[in-house]
């Protein structure tokens, strides 16, 4: 056999060698990759909340984040895509804050109450606010919104008023009616709040307003 046709076949020890080594590669590009996506995404959300989502550009975010245009395209199809990722992401801390917030109320009546609570502390904050509140329904478009929001903090809404129905403690009332009333009522509850000059007596009348609808709802 000449040298030419001679075959090299590596050893298990070398092939796993070599298999980390890609790994390796391949694990700090996907980390750069990410970096560079959250980047974008902390940059696009501070540009979104202080000129609104018309306002923004994608040079302007690009700028801001610290990459091309070109860069942004490959994270994203364009400034909705972009505004919609920025929006979940914001619906996704927000459950996750409320879920902090209720982790240790056992009672599911409790939960809700001090749940509702906590969201309409997190939806008053400015970049919160005129992101989802304001934007996001209008940008998005209502229905893909909804579905949306059904994923994170109006899905564990829902979720607790069937379980209260389930339990008999409030009224049987459709839910799909019921959950995006109290949602309505949360935000203009936290519209109110952003929109007075007294902002804690605003809040501490919000929160009463709403304790008193749910308390109507109450069997036992």
């Amino acid at each position: 056999m000449s040298r030419a046709a001679v075959i090299i076949i590596p050893t298990t020890q070398e092939s796993h060698a070599h298999a980390k080594v890609e790994s390796s590669v391949k694990t700090r590009r996907d980390l750069y990759k990410e970096s560079t996506r959250r980047g974008i995404l902390r940059a696009a959300r501070r540009l979104f909340a202080e000129k609104g989502y018309s306002a923004t550009t994608l040079v302007a975010v690009g700028r801001a984040a610290k990459v091309t245009t070109g860069a942004l395209y490959h994270h994203f199809k364009g400034k909705k895509d972009l505004f919609r990722a920025v929006a979940e992401g914001i619906e996704a801390e927000i459950l996750e804050r409320v879920g902090i917030e209720t982790q240790n109320i056992r009672d599911p009546w409790s939960k809700l109450e001090m749940g509702i609570s906590a969201m309409l502390d997190i939806c008053r904050e400015p970049d919160i606010r005129r992101i989802v509140l304001l934007d996001a329904p209008n940008v998005i478009g209502g229905t893909e919104w909804r579905e949306i929001e059904l994923r994170h903090g109006y899905g564990a809404m829902y979720q607790a008023l069937t379980a209260l129905q389930t339990l008999g403690v409030i009224r049987s009332l459709p839910v799909n009616v019921l959950a995006p009333m109290l949602l309505g009522a949360m935000i203009e509850g936290a519209n109110s709040v952003a929109a007075a000059q007294d902002k804690g007596a605003a809040l501490a009348d919000a929160k009463e307003a709403i304790s008193l609808l749910l308390q109507g709802l109450r069997l036992r």
